[in-house]
């Protein structure tokens, strides 16, 4: 017994001499690198695109942890060998899985050989005008304009001209020179914005002509939710930035702001968590989800793209709750109230665009918290009237048939709010 613990003695000894060599020879060679670097360099610390001093920061990290590795494997007590080995063989079989996964979901998606293959369709509309933003996520590029021709499996488009003013807003041009003494907000995602049509046909546009007593302006982007309306209204003080003091606020609504409001995996994966943080207690938007949210969005970010969740589907939530409903309505109650509190008036609309019906849940809190929507799920069909190089976004005809129904609507209203729903 003695022999034994004195070979055991010997042999942690020996397995800590050569972690502790191995440490002073990563040591002794950065210290090198960087002394050659300075002398013969331009004393940047940089060395063939290296960063010398972050990649010995990552070697010592790397090799102490494969030396607890196998110091517990090897000289732990065995509950710790158990825990390590298992942790290992878990590890493994993921890695297998994960391989298998990739192998099975790679050979479903090959092509055989004298396929043609489609020209990429290029969206300069949605490469060029983001920039980032810490409340928003993102928001358009101040004064950018682009005259754009879809182009998209050998078929050209008519020219899609978008512009946007000083403070980032949706260009919505003037169709004549008629004073306009009242404001209309809109607020919303792409379909308010107008993704892939031009500025003078989107639903704030159309409103616009139609209404000769209305200044519109666009505050719609792409991705959107009603979390991005609740950060505008609470931190963006679009009060001082619209002259006009008589007006209203209309917030899109469409189906998939229930996974942008959770937000779903697959909605974190889109944006890369790029999206404002609320804060649940208080209902007020704080910074951007993947900063406050950090290990959570990055781990979300590092499976959405395994060939595990290809395979198997997964991802968050599965079904919707009556709690994201209540989340849903509760942020845009919130959007109203803060609206309210800026502009001093309860002019604050919900539209409810065609082909995205209400559930039965969202019209229940709709209406017992007193939200005034107009609900055009079924004014037309949407699906036939979708851009022909764009299936998920509408033509010009759906945003001026809204407009058209949604100033009719406003006209019954008059100035003077009335009822909770329609």
């Amino acid at each position: 017994m003695p022999r034994r613990r004195n070979d055991a003695r010997s042999a942690r000894l020996r397995f800590l001499a050569v972690v502790s060599l191995l440490f002073i020879v990563i040591l002794l060679l950065s210290f090198g690198i960087l002394a050659f670097e300075f002398i013969y360099g331009n004393a940047d610390g940089v060395w063939h695109d290296i960063d010398v001093v972050q990649g010995t920061y990552q070697a010592t990290v790397i090799l102490a942890g494969l030396g607890l590795l196998m110091y517990g494997l090897f000289f732990g007590p065995n509950w710790i060998k158990g825990v390590l080995g298992t942790l290992i063989l878990t590890l493994l079989l993921l890695l297998g899985l994960e391989k298998a996964s990739l192998w099975l979901v790679n050979r479903n998606q090959s092509k055989p050989l004298g396929t043609a293959q489609a020209q990429p369709f290029l969206r300069p509309d949605h490469t060029e005008p983001s920039v980032m933003s810490d409340t928003l996520g993102v928001r358009a590029r101040p004064n950018w304009h682009i005259r754009w021709v879809p182009l998209k499996d050998n078929v050209r488009y008519d020219t899609v001209t978008i512009s946007t003013d000083s403070l980032g807003r949706r260009a919505t041009p003037l169709p004549d020179s008629l004073p306009r003494p009242r404001y209309a907000l809109f607020l919303g995602c792409s379909y308010t914005y107008g993704d892939g049509v031009s500025d003078t046909q989107t639903l704030p546009y159309y409103f616009q002509a139609l209404s000769p007593t209305y200044r519109a302006y666009n505050y719609g982007y792409m991705a959107y939710s009603p979390l991005h309306t609740l950060a505008l209204l609470q931190q963006g003080a679009l009060e001082r930035q619209i002259p006009q003091k008589d007006g209203f606020a209309v917030f899109t609504l469409i189906n998939d702001h229930l996974d942008r409001v959770i937000p779903a995996t697959r909605w974190i994966e889109l944006t890369q968590g790029r999206f404002p943080y609320l804060d649940k207690k208080t209902m007020h938007t704080e910074g951007i989800f993947a900063d406050k949210r950090r290990l959570y969005t990055q781990a979300v970010l590092n499976f959405q793209g395994t060939g595990l969740q290809q395979i198997m589907k997964w991802g968050y939530p599965r079904t919707h709750t009556d709690a994201h409903y209540q989340l849903l309505v509760d942020i845009i109650k919130k959007s109203e109230e803060e609206y309210t509190r800026h502009f001093g008036n309860n002019r604050f609309y919900v539209v409810v665009f065609p082909g995205n019906p209400l559930s039965a849940e969202t019209e229940r809190l709709f209406k017992a918290k007193g939200i005034h929507y107009f609900d055009y799920s079924g004014l037309m069909s949407i699906e036939s009237n979708m851009l022909p190089f764009d299936n998920a976004h509408p033509a010009p005809q759906v945003y001026e048939r809204v407009a058209r129904q949604l100033s009719r609507d406003l006209d019954s209203l008059g100035t003077k709010r009335t009822g909770t729903g329609q």
